[in-house]
């Protein structure tokens, strides 16, 4: 089983998906963590044509969101933008 995050999805939104995500047959797994819905399955697909359908606003990532947040201060860091 794969493990993805979708990021960008309001709190109403990440609902559903998980909702939807898990009422799937099979192994599918979602549930809400910080910045973002964890998702774990062996096809995204339907939850990709959900999510479009739906038309909500989002981006899959394959890296955690805690990560993602560290990668973007040592960016920040790295341009003198913050200490």
């Amino acid at each position: 089983m794969k493990t993805k995050y979708i990021r960008l999805l309001t709190y109403d939104q990440a609902c559903e998906v998980i909702d939807f995500t898990n009422a799937q047959e099979g192994d599918a797994y979602a549930n809400i963590t910080t910045g973002c819905v964890s998702v774990q399955s062996e096809d995204f697909e339907p939850i990709e044509s959900f999510l479009e359908d739906k038309g909500f606003r989002h981006e899959w990532v394959e890296e955690p969101p805690h990560r993602v947040t560290a990668r973007i201060i040592e960016d920040l860091k790295e341009q003198g933008i913050i200490n």
